[in-house]
């Protein structure tokens, strides 16, 4: 394997078990733990990081499990700076519990020892379109209440954005794909290739489920709309990302990106290109953020990873043309405070956003909100539509993972109490 290959693929380390004590046994063990107040999936922290320093790992993983299906991925990718983490009582002091890294670490053991789930699922007739984080989650808790349940993807992997796109370095594909099987294990059926719209209709879907719970579409990337964004070289950066973690582990070598590399947007899409283009050989990657650092919706340690490795960042500026000659792309128009500024580039990543489709549904009673969302009861996530439920982003729009955890279960809920009263 070639250097490039190596870091691309290297996530960052986890603890050892040492490590973890460690940290465990810095716990305060607040009477009122705003880190499990501030958890979308108010999962008793303080009580699975007193198991990990008793070293009872088992009791540790049944606790985060009682209310969180997919710990790895969380433990990898979970914002928790702005949740649990940001409101731990040692962060006052600059360090923080390390939470995540601390769920991590159990998920890793839980698997490690191939400690099986158990299942309590009983008969009952669920359809879960989509099969990212939300999606997922409800299907769990569902099959925690006694439904059986089918999760329906358009895709041939389960785990959402996370699984299609989060880059490896973050996130590695086989913790994903090591949780989506436990939860194959614990009972739910999975289905892909299952268009809603295309090749399966609400109707279809009707006739064998009780209820229904919509919680993925396709995505639509939010254009720049200026001169130049045609040109060959300007491409979608969350698709780039689809594409690359699309490849097989060897085939990462193949993918070639230009030496000057300009990244638009100031999310945590931009910053996985810009990481991305660096391992992959680019020279220079320049991210174009509209407001200041302050303002910038990128996970901070994520940002600070990617000014060390090389990124650099403009802020207050704005993209107003896209140079090229003879079909391909040579520089870049941005206006700031100073006044209008060019830079020389070979390739340009639009990353200022997506959102889901709903419209491909083809499902005209289904209201939508101003935002083209799917329009739900702020109580029970049920749609326009009887028992017809909506979850995730194609509901709230892109959020984070634990964001799109708690929206899963609380439609689990919505479906649960419905199906009781029928």
């Amino acid at each position: 394997m070639s250097e490039k290959h190596d870091l691309y693929f290297q996530p960052e380390p986890g603890f050892t078990a040492e490590e973890a004590y460690e940290e465990a046994s810095r716990c305060l063990n607040c009477k009122i733990p705003s880190c499990q107040r501030a958890c979308p999936l108010k999962v008793d922290i303080p009580g699975f990081i007193n198991a990990i320093k008793e070293k009872d790992l088992e009791t540790a993983m049944m606790i985060i499990r009682d209310r969180h299906p997919l710990p790895a991925m969380c433990g990898y990718a979970c914002p928790s700076s702005k949740f649990c983490e940001g409101h731990c009582a040692l962060a006052k002091k600059g360090k923080p519990i390390a939470i995540a890294k601390l769920k991590r670490f159990v998920a890793d053991w839980e698997y490690a020892n191939s400690i099986n789930a158990q299942r309590w699922a009983k008969p009952r007739d669920v359809a879960v379109v989509g099969g990212g984080p939300a999606g997922i989650t409800a299907a769990y808790e569902l099959l925690k209440l006694g439904h059986r349940v089918t999760i329906l993807e358009a895709s041939n992997l389960l785990g959402g954005l996370l699984r299609k796109a989060l880059p490896d370095f973050r996130l590695p594909r086989e913790l994903v794909d090591i949780e989506v099987q436990r939860i194959k294990r614990f009972g739910v059926r999975v289905e892909t290739g299952e268009i809603l719209g295309k090749n399966i209709t609400l109707k279809d879907l009707k006739r064998v489920y009780d209820a229904i719970l919509i919680a993925g579409a396709p995505y639509k990337s939010k254009k720049l709309n200026i001169p130049g964004e045609e040109l060959p070289q300007v491409y979608s950066g969350i698709e780039f990302l689809i594409k690359l973690k699309s490849l097989q582990l060897d085939e990462v070598d193949k993918i070639k990106v230009g030496e000057k590399v300009v990244v638009i947007g100031g999310g945590n899409v931009s910053i996985d290109v810009a990481r991305s283009c660096l391992r992959l050989g680019a020279k220079e990657v320049i991210i174009i953020y509209r407001k200041g650092p302050e303002e910038m919706p990128a996970l901070k340690k994520e940002v600070d990873k990617a000014l060390e490795e090389g990124a650099k960042i403009v802020y207050w500026s704005t993209p107003i043309e896209i140079k090229g000659e003879n079909g391909r792309v040579t520089a870049i128009n941005i206006q700031n405070p100073n006044g209008q500024e060019t830079l020389p580039v070979d390739e340009v990543y639009v990353t200022i956003g997506y959102t889901p489709n709903p419209e491909s549904f083809k499902i005209p009673e289904l209201k939508l909100t101003e935002k083209g969302l799917v329009e739900i009861d702020p109580n029970t996530c049920e749609t326009s539509i009887e028992g017809v439920f909506a979850a995730g982003d194609v509901a709230y729009g892109p959020s984070t993972i634990a964001e799109a955890m708690a929206s899963g279960k609380k439609a689990a809920w919505g479906i649960h109490k419905y199906l009781s009263r029928k």
